[in-house]
């Protein structure tokens, strides 16, 4: 490649043999340049038409080239907003729901009302000190880097790198990964930005801010126990040269970054562009840093961060780590094999080893191990515990709970070993429970503290058994409460041609006779939404094959419908494939929906309709056996029947509103509506083959007058009727759980069958109404297949921070 022309931002001397270009504005490094103010330029654009997808956000902001982050405050919301879009589990070309598109429009017009933003290029070679701020809020990280160059006369700071990282999805979820820790994820990515920036420029000292006093604590004295912590320490303590400093939230410029601002706002941000004012300053006049005064000690106590013993006591070194086990067996198996070990390699020196040997397990290293365990659980107790509880030590050194029972038994081997809640605790509960085949909690309480004593043991046994009894939890937990009742669909509110949308259902088996052998047939049933008005069709079996047939006689009767309604049959969802396919080649729309599987009350449109004919037919039937022509006789004739069932009656002129009135405006009852002099049904037919045009005209009219009285009828009369009824909840238990389900919660999917063989899935995807409310979900199997459920038939294996009481609590044991 050869190098065309020269560009600098001074003017020098080149050869006139030289060509140097007169461009002011030039990309380099793939960010624009202005050469003539030796700025960097940040410029950006909102595509017409305005973001609408995920796939569109990620596109804008993506073009946004920032490689040392000084622009991440202003990317971080963008970096949020798709962040939950993931969360919804919604795909890249879908269209953004009511909420996200009010915040992705409010992040439009702000940056279209701040489209450039500058920042100067240039930075001296004597900087002396970095320093690293750093901050975590609940949806992000970030850290901001500044080169300072101190001097007698000048300390000029400068931001020379900026970072944010968005909590993960995994993260975020766990209760454990508190805002301290994240403070302290925060420290390590700072860590790891300084490492980075040594390797590039030379720096005498090196500086890390924090306003998180726990986290800084930690790196005094890491907590015992938490290998979160103590993996994220180890790293920090491998970064060398680096002084640690206490700083003011106020003053803290990696707020931003955590956090986020709109382009107006950075452009005039000094704090995030040079720092807290008092970084300008001398060191001496730098604010007073408290970190290692015991008032951070005594705040991080306060907000339950550090435990007492932690600031009263040495570490305590573990034989094993109980947090890595779910069974109290294989724990003291463990414990046992290793003491075993300990014993042989020691030849019999250590005394209390004695009785482990290499044969079968016996009751003293059974006995020795559980008093290993326990005073391994006991090595934190404070002197305010003992006090409290009434505790005394037994000749091996174990607490016991004693209480003002020590005359009642003398020997104090007799008293229950006292056990601090924590995971040994968790597994002497489960251990005790499963023993007494999941037992109620009196019960599991009553045999534990016979040997075991935990402080407020029967709430806590409660607790525990309601987060990890999985057994339990099945038999008892209730479902998800099933919102109430949506508005009535537009459908059925609003006047439209017979049948234009359809609710379909087939029903049977009917049994018939022919020639003395028995067979089978089945009804296919559709109902219109609006009229409620039905029309019945006779098939011979449950194939796709006869479902279409059934459908061509419909159309054919009842005119193309424009919208369907059904159950989720595998029949229907087949022949509804090729119906809407061939509708489509024929040039029209058909729009077939199918209601969510397992939820009839959801299409209670048909569902009614199918309870009256079967109650009528199995009246009029009885115990007979009907020949087919007999059967589509029955069914035709019963069809005519309900739909001159009466939908409103208007006592006060003697008239009712039927389904028929609107098929065939003509029938006997239809006539009384106009009630017109001059129309006769008979007149009305007489002179057609005259060729008598008024007349006809005439008719056309009468009969036009007399379905818009119908409708009248129907928005003042019918509409009236549904307004009334007060039904708005699904009936359902009494206990059930009055919360939405949550995104990967373990649930149980309702079926036929007993409830220890239902089906275990995690919630994928929650499936909003248009109000809003959320009626059913996508649950991901084990198999990796995706089911669609109501809400109704979903039951909470885990328990949510939202639930409060003991009503929406689910696997508890009694």
């Amino acid at each position: 490649m050869q190098l065309r022309e020269f560009h600098a931002n001074h003017d020098i001397n080149i050869n006139n043999e030289q060509e140097m270009t007169d461009e002011t504005k030039v990309k380099l490094l793939g960010i624009e340049w202005n050469t003539s103010k030796d700025k960097f330029i940040w410029n950006w654009k909102i595509p017409q038409g305005g973001l609408q997808t995920k796939r569109q956000i990620l596109q804008f902001y993506a073009a946004i080239y920032d490689p040392l982050g000084l622009l991440s405050p202003i990317i971080l919301p963008w970096k949020i907003l798709i962040q939950d879009l993931w969360k919804k589990g919604m795909s890249w070309d879908e269209k953004l729901e009511l909420e996200e598109m009010r915040r992705c429009s409010e992040l439009e017009k702000a940056f279209n009302q701040f489209n450039v933003i500058e920042v100067t290029r240039w930075i001296p070679q004597e900087y002396s000190e970095i320093h690293v701020f750093v901050d975590a809020s609940e949806r992000a990280v970030g850290l901001a880097v500044y080169a300072r160059r101190s001097s007698s006369m000048t300390c000029k700071p400068q931001l020379i790198y900026g970072k944010t990282r968005l909590i993960p999805k995994r993260e975020s979820r766990k209760l454990s990964v508190s805002i301290p820790r994240l403070e302290l994820l925060a420290v390590t990515l700072g860590i790891r930005a300084l490492e980075f920036i040594r390797q590039e420029i030379e720096v005498r000292k090196t500086y890390l801010w924090s306003d998180s006093a726990c986290a800084l604590h930690w790196l005094r004295k890491p907590p015992v126990g938490s290998r979160y912590i103590s993996n994220r320490i180890d790293e920090v303590r491998r970064c060398k040269g680096i002084e640690f400093h206490h700083v003011r939230s106020t003053d803290n410029p990696a707020d931003k970054a955590s956090r986020g601002l709109l382009p107006e706002k950075l452009k005039d941000d000094l704090l995030w562009w040079n720092g807290p004012s008092w970084l300008w300053e001398q060191k001496e006049n730098w604010p007073e840093d408290k970190i290692m005064q015991e008032s951070v000690i005594s705040v991080c106590m306060n907000m339950g961060l550090l435990a007492e013993e932690e600031i009263q006591s040495p570490e305590v070194i573990t034989l094993i780590d109980v947090t890595r086990f779910s069974s109290l067996l294989k724990l003291t198996k463990t414990i046992l094999y290793v003491l075993r070990f300990i014993a042989k390699i020691s030849k019999d020196k250590i005394k209390n080893l004695k009785d482990f040997s290499r044969d079968n397990f016996t009751y003293k290293e059974y006995e020795k191990t559980t008093q290993l365990l326990v005073r391994m659980a006991q090595s934190s107790i404070t002197q305010k515990e003992i006090e409290h509880w009434g505790l005394r030590k037994d000749q091996n050194g174990i607490w016991r709970c004693v209480g003002r029972l020590r005359r009642m038994m003398p020997q104090i081997e007799d008293f229950p070993y006292f056990i601090k809640k924590g995971k040994l605790a968790e597994l002497i509960v489960k251990y005790y429970h499963e023993n007494s085949f999941h037992a109620s909690v009196h019960y599991t309480w009553t045999k534990m503290r016979q040997r075991y004593w935990i402080p407020h043991g029967r709430a806590y046994i409660k607790k525990i058994l309601r987060k990890i009894c999985r057994g339990c939890a099945m038999w008892v937990v209730t479902p998800f409460e099933q919102p109430d009742f949506p508005p009535y669909p537009t459908a059925r509110i609003t006047a439209t041609r017979p049948f234009e949308i359809t609710g379909v259902d087939l029903f049977g088996p009917i049994i018939i006779k022919e020639n003395q052998i028995k067979i089978k047939r089945w009804v296919a049933l559709f109902t219109c939404l609006t009229t409620r008005a039905v029309h019945l069709e006779v098939v011979q079996t449950m194939s796709k094959e006869q479902c279409i047939q059934a459908f061509r006689r419909f159309i054919s009767r009842r005119k193309q419908p424009k919208h369907i309604i059904s159950d989720n049959a595998k029949n229907l969802i087949a022949a509804s494939k090729e119906i809407i396919e061939l509708n489509r080649i024929e040039g029209e729309t058909l729009e077939w929906e199918f209601i969510t599987p397992g939820a009839p009350w959801q299409g209670g449109i048909y569902e009614r309709m199918v309870g009256v004919v079967k109650r009528s037919l199995k009246r009029a039937i009885g115990t007979k056996y009907l020949n087919n022509a007999e059967l589509i006789t029955l069914i035709v004739e019963l069809e005519a029947i309900i739909n001159e069932r009466p939908l409103v009656d208007i006592e006060e002129i003697g008239l009712v509103l039927r389904p028929e009135d609107f098929l065939h405006p003509g029938s006997a009852l239809g006539e009384r509506l106009i009630g017109g002099k001059d129309y006769n049904r008979n007149n009305a037919t007489a002179n057609i083959g005259n060729s008598q045009t008024k007349e006809l005209k005439h008719q056309y009219m009468t009969t036009c007058k007399r379905l818009d009285h119908l409708w009248k009828i129907w928005r003042g009369e019918y509409l009236e009727e549904l307004r009334k009824r007060a039904q708005r909840k699904h009936r359902g238990p009494r206990s059930r759980i009055r919360r939405e389900p949550e995104i990967d919660e373990l649930v149980l999917l309702k079926g036929d069958c007993p409830r220890n063989t239902w089906k275990m899935g995690r919630v994928h995807k929650l499936l909003r109404g248009k109000d809003g409310a959320c009626r059913s979900a996508v649950i991901r199997t084990a198999n990796g297949n995706d089911l669609v459920r109501a809400v109704g038939h979903l039951y909470p294996l885990e328990i949510s921070s939202r639930e409060n009481g003991k009503e929406h609590s689910p696997g508890e044991c009694r």
